[in-house]
């Protein structure tokens, strides 16, 4: 039997700011946590820097209104 992997959605809608000042607290879990996945989700500006990040295992986009 498969052991599941332990995923963690982290969101944030808000300013680019925002989006850069949670970069530390995923990155804290993964060096604590290695086999856990992140994945992200944010508006589409605000992934240009999330998509290329090695700590983030997925940037789910939405639209924001």
């Amino acid at each position: 039997m498969q052991k599941e992997t332990a995923k963690i959605l982290v969101i944030r809608l808000g300013a680019i700011g925002d989006v850069v000042h949670t970069t530390n607290a995923f990155r804290a879990i993964k060096n604590k946590y290695p086999n856990v996945q992140i994945h992200y989700m944010t508006t589409k500006i605000q992934s240009c820097f999330l998509e290329n990040d090695p700590q983030v295992d997925k940037v789910l986009v939405v639209e924001k209104n």
